[in-house]
Order: C-alpha cells, then sequence, then structure tokens
C-alpha cells in the first residue's frame, strides 16, 4: 500500500494535466488508498469511528509529502466524516483550514464550510456550551473575512463581519471589539476604493493629471497593499522613493535579491509610521517579510545582519502590540551542572534566553524578552523552537502562563516523559497530546475542543508520573480538567524539533503570537540539572 501511495504521489506531482484531470487522479488514489475504511464506517451508526477516521485523513493530509490535490481530497472527506457529529467539529474546521493552505485561490469557499460546521455547532448548543460555540463561531467568522479581504471582495467581507458581530454580542464575549474593530478597517477600505474610482475618472479625463497619479499609487501602495496595481501608474513625476521600490515590490518578496531586502524593509517601516492603523499593520507585514529574507540569505554574520535583526525585532515588537500584564514567580537556578532542588518550584522562564535557547536563527528573529515575558510573534512556516537551560528526568509539576494575540493558531509545550517527549498542544481547533502512538489530537483520544480568547492570560498546570516504564499526564486549564492520559513512555512521540531536546521543556508557537508571562518547574521525584549557569 505505501508503494503504490508513493507511485501516485510520484504521477500526481509530475502531471501537466489539466485541474479537473488531476483532481481526478487524486480521488482514484485517495478512493484506493481509504475506500474500504470509508464503506466500513458508512456501515455503523456509531459516529465514533468516522471521527476517528477523519483524524487519520486530517493527519494524512498535513504530510509535507502529500500532493496538494490529493490533500485536498483527505480534507474534504475528513469534514464529512467529522461534520456528522458535534464532537468533529474541530476536526472538520482544521480540514477546511488546510484545503485552503493548500489551495490557496479557493480559501474562502473552504472556510465557508468551516463557518457552516461551526453556525450548526452554535445553533444546536446547550446554554452551558453557548458561549464556547460562539467564541469558536466569531474566530473562524473573521478568518473567513480576512481571506475574502485577500481577494478583494469587501462587500462579502463586510457582510461576514455583521454576522460575527451579531453573533459576539448574542453571546457577549470581549471578542465583540476585535471585530467593531475588522468593521471599522472594512469602512475604511470602502472609502478608499470609492476614493481609488474617482481618482481613476479624473486621470481617464485627463492623463496628465499628475496628482491623480500620485494619489493612485500611493493608496494601492499603502493603503490596498497593492504594490503590482500601484507600478501601473508610476510616471516621472511620481514620487523618487515610490518610483524607486514600488516597481522592486511589485515582484513580491520571494524574488527580491539581497540587498532589495534590506532596503524595501527600511523602505516599508518607514512608510507602516506615516499610515492609517490598519494600512500601517500591512506595511510592517511586508517589512518583516522583507527583513526575513534578507536574514535568511545573507548568511554572515556581519554589521547589515546585526540591523537585520534589530530592524525585524522592531517590527515584531510594533505587530506583537502591548503585553499583557502577567506574574512570574518563583526562584532562580543555580549553576550549571548543579542538581536543582525537588519539591520546590523553579523559574525556569527566567532562565530562557532567546539568543541561546532558540533551535535556529528563525526562532531568534521571533523569540524575544520583554521584561519577566517572552513573546513570539506570529508565522505560518514553521514551529518556532525555544527550550529551557534545564535537563528534566522524572516526575514533575509544570506550570505555565500565556495569552495569545488572536483566536486562531496553536501554541505547543514540550513535556519531557521518561524517555520520551510529548507535545502538548493548545489551539482553537484540538487541544491534546502530539503525538499519542503517531496519532495527533484530531485522532487520538486526548483531542479537546477548547477557544482561547485574546489578550486574556490563561493557566495550564501539567503533572507528568513516571513509573517504571509507564507514564501518566493530567493537564488543567485555568484549574479544570483538560487532559488525562496513561500509558507505556514508549506510545509518546514529538517531532523532529525536539529530538536534540527530549529532556527539556520547551515552548513553540505556529500562527498566533503568544506572551509567556510565566512557566515553573517543580520536581516530584528524579533529578532536574541546571545546564547553564
Amino acid at each position: 500500500m505505501c508503494h503504490f501511495r508513493t507511485l501516485v504521489l510520484a504521477g500526481l506531482a509530475a502531471s501537466a494535466l489539466p485541474l479537473c484531470a488531476l483532481a481526478d487522479q487524486a480521488t482514484d488514489a485517495f478512493d484506493s488508498l481509504y475506500g474500504k475504511d470509508m464503506k466500513a464506517v458508512a456501515a455503523t451508526r456509531d459516529t465514533a469511528d468516522d471521527l476517528a477516521l477523519a483524524g487519520k485523513l486530517l493527519d494524512a493530509a498535513g504530510d509535507t509529502e502529500t500532493h496538494p490535490a490529493l490533500a485536498v481530497v483527505l480534507c474534504d472527506n475528513a469534514y464529512d466524516l467529522a461534520a456528522k457529529d458535534p464532537k468533529g467539529t474541530a476536526t472538520a474546521v482544521r480540514a477546511m483550514e488546510l484545503a485552503g493552505r493548500k489551495t490557496p485561490e479557493k480559501k474562502p469557499a473552504f472556510l465557508a464550510r468551516a463557518v457552516a460546521v461551526c453556525r450548526r455547532r452554535y445553533d444546536t448548543a446547550s446554554s452551558v456550551n453557548r458561549t464556547s460555540a460562539g467564541n469558536l463561531l466569531v474566530g473562524m467568522l473573521l478568518k473567513l473575512g480576512d481571506a475574502q479581504v485577500e481577494v478583494r471582495d469587501i462587500e462579502a467581507a463586510e457582510k461576514t463581519c455583521r454576522h460575527a458581530l451579531a453573533v459576539a454580542n448574542a453571546i457577549k464575549t470581549p471578542l465583540a471589539s476585535s471585530v467593531q474593530e475588522r468593521m471599522d478597517g472594512l469602512a475604511q477600505r470602502s472609502k478608499t476604493l470609492a476614493r481609488i474610482k474617482t481618482l481613476k475618472a479624473a486621470l481617464d479625463a485627463d492623463p496628465a493629471n499628475a496628482s491623480a497619479r500620485s494619489a493612485l499609487v500611493r493608496l494601492h501602495t499603502v493603503e490596498l497593499d497593492d504594490p503590482a496595481e500601484a507600478a501601473k501608474y508610476l510616471g516621472d513625476d511620481t514620487d523618487a522613493s515610490f518610483k524607486k521600490y514600488v516597481v522592486g515590490a511589485a515582484k513580491g518578496v520571494r524574488k527580491a535579491p539581497e540587498l532589495a531586502c534590506m532596503e524595501l524593509g527600511e523602505w516599508y517601516r518607514g512608510l507602516a509610521s506615516e499610515s492609517s492603523p490598519g494600512a500601517g499593520k500591512a506595511m510592517l507585514k511586508r517589512a518583516q517579510a522583507y527583513y526575513k529574507r534578507f536574514l535568511k540569505l545573507h548568511e554572515k554574520d556581519d554589521l547589515s545582519r546585526s540591523q537585520a535583526v534589530l530592524a525585524l525585532n522592531k517590527v515584531n515588537d510594533a505587530l506583537a502590540g502591548p503585553v499583557p500584564a502577567a506574574d512570574a514567580a518563583g526562584a532562580g537556578a543555580s549553576a550549571k551542572g548543579k542538581k536543582l532542588p525537588n519539591g520546590k518550584w523553579i523559574d525556569i522562564l527566567r532562565l530562557i534566553d532567546p539568543a541561546k535557547d532558540c533551535t535556529d536563527r528563525k526562532g531568534l528573529a521571533l523569540w524575544k524578552r520583554r521584561g519577566n515575558t517572552l513573546v513570539a510573534t506570529p508565522t505560518q512556516y514553521g514551529r518556532t523552537n525555544l527550550f529551557a537551560p534545564v535537563s528534566v528526568d522524572g516526575s514533575y509539576d509544570l506550570q505555565v502562563k500565556f495569552a495569545r494575540n488572536q483566536i486562531y493558531g496553536y501554541t505547543y509545550v514540550y513535556l519531557p516523559v521518561g524517555s520520551s517527549t510529548v507535545a502538548l498542544q493548545l489551539g482553537s481547533g484540538v487541544s491534546g497530546l502530539a503525538y499519542v502512538r503517531g496519532s495527533s489530537p484530531y485522532s487520538n483520544a486526548t483531542g479537546a475542543s477548547v477557544t482561547f480568547l485574546v489578550k486574556r492570560i490563561y493557566t495550564i498546570d501539567v503533572k507528568v508520573a513516571i513509573d517504571g516504564d509507564q507514564a501518566a499526564i493530567a493537564v488543567n486549564l485555568d484549574g479544570k480538567p483538560l487532559i488525562r492520559w496513561k500509558g507505556p513512555q514508549e506510545d509518546l512521540s514529538s517531532t523532529s524539533y525536539t529530538t536534540r531536546h527530549k529532556d527539556r521543556v520547551g515552548f513553540a508557537t505556529y500562527d498566533v503570537g503568544v506572551t509567556l508571562g510565566a512557566a515553573r518547574l517543580r520536581m516530584q521525584s528524579g533529578a532536574a540539572t541546571a545546564l547553564r549557569r
């Protein structure tokens, strides 16, 4: 079966067939791989097997070696299976989010299906679960609105935000203010589009109208974040800086040469300081992308690299916004190699130095210390990993306080568990242990649906108990049980990110900005050893 799958994927990847034919091949490949499984779950009335298969399909779709055409078919079937039961809402949502990433041109359509399943859950939720279901629906509506803005469907985005605001007001959630901000931004965008329409008419009437041409260049570059469209209006009388940089920006970040990346980053950072709040954020994201590309291309550890790192840190700070207040309790640690005391809380957050404890330069650019907190800016290009300089061997308690800058996205806490390690996945979809017997929280028994609100401080309490080759993990969220697991240590695994640091507590983020306000460790048995003075 594995050999057949490899052949199918290789054939799809090499194919130059039209999209319809490629989709047919992907469907055929799915039927060959999972047709019997689909028939088996369809033959039972219980939805538990549907949900389990949905999780497995989603895991397969997320494999980096899975061709996009096949991934979309996997996601589509995972959605259909998961949507049968309210317990599968989070899996159905994640399936559509993944399908949208695999095929960006269809992203709004996929997210609309995710909204539909969230709406069904909200409409049928009991009074006890209505707020949680409503928060999940609002978050997905905001994500759909963002996707609609990306494809310039402002009218649809405004309708989506009105829907989100109605739900947010109905459940009296703090998210209502975020939705209102989004609506205000869309109103400003509508005004910009109306102004552009007027300016285009003026330019059509008088092609020599320099002021109209210059205004169009600026509006498209800054307010609409569309340098390719702005380039169409460049002229001899255009502002010198726009004339110099817009053409390069129109080619896209991925095509920018090394030196241009630094200059464009500086230019966009300057534009952010003189733009409206919504446009300023877009300019900062452009600057962020160019600085990241410069650091990727410029590996020499010289003054230019240091300048780019510092500039990127400033941009990251501006995008992260104010840091929520959080306490950082606990005692400090001791010298390198010294055993830390058992039975006492140790403040491991205070020990972390991003410059020394990030696993790569990407993490160094995204994690930084701010007073007693650690802040990570969001990324969609893999996890940003950070490990505490403490080796853990035995049973322990861990307490982490954190806040997020948006509803969706995932935060990870890496947990040493005897001879193994596992990631505690925390996200407004499915939270749980990744992985148990190779399965993610979407398909293993630890998966739980949680909605995390913006800028709210959450407390995670973890107990890891080691008993020979067995282990037990208990996770509470704000004092309430979230995850309970017992079994052989060998059943647990994490990603390749933890291979070199499997004995250390670590943190990571994906597609969400996170502020760590506290992280403290208390050994119950065994020993914890300081790895750095």
